[in-house]
């Protein structure tokens, strides 16, 4: 990039615009690091493409963190969001336009699939997919939920929320269940969602979990010598309630919310946390789920 890209703050080094401004976010000055890392509405959008979970993205050196994140498997991708995410600063800077999130991941994903049918005959590219939140018919309603370990056998917690067919949230929850293994608070995700989905008075649900391992084994015959036996236990006692229960498995992106939520079970204290109103970190996911925005499977 060698710093040229005319960025609020470089115009305004050359005298080309007395504001140096983000007119995105607002900050005092739009950097390069601003643009492309910094700014709020950036980080959401490599929020969405699940990015921030390299430990080495958010870098104080521009030149380092774009080759870096520009090599493969994922630096198609990384590049045409760089890509996006400059028109979207360009078109408020000179049109006033503001791109929200999802018109951003729109082009992305569009652009994305342009160059992967490009480059179908490379051997190397993985095949593309979009993964998205899929609500629940009238009349039943959905926890999504997730459990959190800050390494296997660390300090983990577990986290849901309830939303209806329009995407709406009714109800979160997160909580710290101990130094346990991924497995566990997995299973007491599930566990907390179903008990405080019934004693909400529901009485069609879906339940979903990104964990296909806690799945199958609330499926099967559990040996009562089983480690997570008793838990395992109560959760078919939940669901042989009077009410309806279908289990449902979801990947990781469509399942944002409650992995925000469980990560915030594992490092808090409570118990047992509810969340009557959708904290602000989670409006952009929850927003893009109930319009149906989907996310790149990376």
């Amino acid at each position: 990039m060698h710093g040229n890209l005319p960025t609020n703050a470089f115009r305004a080094g050359r005298h080309l615009t007395s504001d140096s401004s983000c007119k995105r976010c607002g900050a005092s000055i739009q950097s390069l690091l601003h643009t492309f890392i910094d700014c709020p509405l950036s980080l959401a959008i490599w929020d969405a493409l699940l990015f921030n979970e390299d430990t080495n993205f958010n870098s104080q050196d521009f030149n380092w963190w774009f080759k870096h994140h520009a090599l493969p498997p994922n630096g198609n991708i990384f590049i045409i969001t760089c890509w996006v995410l400059w028109k979207a600063r360009n078109q408020k800077v000179f049109n006033g336009n503001d791109w929200v999130n999802w018109v951003c991941l729109s082009h992305i994903y569009s652009l994305h699939s342009d160059v992967v049918v490009h480059l179908s005959n490379d051997a190397t590219q993985k095949p593309i997919r979009y993964v998205k939140w899929i609500p629940p018919l009238d009349n039943i309603i959905k926890v999504n939920v997730d459990g959190s370990s800050l390494s296997n056998l660390g300090r983990s917690g577990f986290g849901g929320l309830i939303r209806n067919n329009n995407g709406d949230w009714l109800l979160g929850f997160s909580g710290f269940c101990g130094i346990t293994s991924c497995l566990a608070a997995e299973l007491y995700a599930i566990f907390h969602g179903l008990r405080i989905a019934y004693d909400g008075g529901h009485k069609n649900i879906i339940l979903e979990s990104n964990s296909r391992m806690a799945l199958d084994l609330i499926m099967s015959d559990v040996e009562s010598h089983h480690h997570h036996a008793p838990l395992v236990s109560q959760i078919i006692q939940l669901q042989h309630r009077d009410w309806i229960v279908h289990f449902q498995h979801s990947l990781r992106q469509g399942n944002e919310c409650a992995d925000w939520l469980a990560k915030h079970g594992a490092s808090s204290s409570d118990a047992l946390k509810s969340w009557i109103f959708c904290p602000p970190q989670l409006h952009h996911s929850l927003l893009d789920g109930a319009l149906g925005v989907a996310r790149l499977r990376l």
